[in-house]
């Protein structure tokens, strides 16, 4: 092998350590945010706030609930939850 070759070979193996090492940092702290945006969900949930949990939506959220039209947009999501948490005793 080159000494060219052996050097562009040690740069390619670098190279790829280096964006690993950051795929897996940035894929720890991505979820580490989905870990604490559903630990907030629930405990949102189960003391039947439906305000913070339709505040963890973005304004032009949609939901697609089952059997159910398609809620759109934060305040109608908000809506959703309210008269739904009371018929759901069971995820308290």
């Amino acid at each position: 092998m080159s000494a060219r070759r052996g050097v562009l070979t040690f740069a390619l193996a670098v190279g790829c350590g280096l964006s690993a090492g950051c795929a897996g940092a940035l894929a720890g702290a991505a979820r580490g945010q989905i870990e604490a945006g559903n630990s907030e969900l629930a405990t949102a949930f189960s003391q039947g706030r439906a305000g913070a949990v339709a505040a963890l939506y973005t304004g032009d959220a949609r939901m697609f609930p089952p059997n159910s039209d398609v809620v759109s947009g934060r305040e109608a999501i908000q809506r959703f939850w309210e008269r739904s948490m009371p018929a759901s005793e069971v995820w308290r």
